[in-house]
Order: C-alpha cells, then sequence, then structure tokens
C-alpha cells in the first residue's frame, strides 16, 4: 500500500462476498395437540376430517376478543412505580426450604436427607 502525493491509497483492495443465491428452506408447519394428531396433507380429506371431528382438543389460547380486551387493560393499566413493585416482592410468600445438616463420625458437616 502506498500514499500518492494527494494523500490518496493505491493498491487498496476490498474483498466481496461471493454471488451465492440466498438459501431457501423447505419448511412445512404443523400444530396441534394430542396423540393421534397426524397432518392432514398425508391423510386422505375424509379420514383427516373424520379424525378431527372425532376428538376436538379444547383450545389454551384467547380468541382475538379476548386477546384485543386483554391488550387494551394492559394498557390502560397504570404502571407501577419501582417503590410499589419492590413492596410487593417483599410481600410474596416464597418457597420455605427445610435443610437439615448434622455432623458425621469424622467430624465432617454433612447435609441430612429430609
Amino acid at each position: 500500500m502506498a500514499v500518492n502525493a494527494s494523500g490518496g491509497l493505491s493498491g487498496v483492495s476490498f474483498p466481496t462476498l461471493p454471488a451465492n443465491p440466498a438459501t431457501q428452506f423447505r419448511m412445512i408447519v404443523a400444530t396441534g395437540s394430542g396423540a393421534s394428531f397426524v397432518p392432514s396433507a398425508f391423510l386422505p380429506y375424509e379420514i383427516a376430517v373424520e379424525e378431527g371431528d372425532s376428538s376436538p382438543a379444547q383450545s389454551v389460547f384467547m380468541t382475538y376478543r379476548q386477546a384485543i380486551a386483554a391488550g387494551i387493560a394492559e394498557l390502560d393499566a397504570k404502571p407501577r412505580s419501582v417503590a410499589q413493585a419492590a413492596q410487593e416482592n417483599r410481600k410474596r410468600e416464597r418457597a420455605k426450604t427445610n435443610v437439615t445438616f448434622v455432623q458425621d463420625q469424622a467430624g465432617r458437616v454433612v447435609r441430612q436427607a429430609n
């Protein structure tokens, strides 16, 4: 690399990335519940409909209206101050541990199973 009289650099090259095509992954997404779930793409239509109607699973997700109502309630809720959050954290009941330590015959402290 050399500097010419006008202050520019000569002989500098910058590497470029190879012009490979973008990678495309083939994906299939299947959702459902229950041990007998089989994606309908592998079953004839009539059998897939029978499978789907025979044991309808209860959804654990909110409906659209429930989600909108929950979101609006969250937006309308007054944010807690740091002091309020700390106070709630102090009042929260914690799991109690029950650990007992005893001394063995060699004089070492060991944990006793409860």
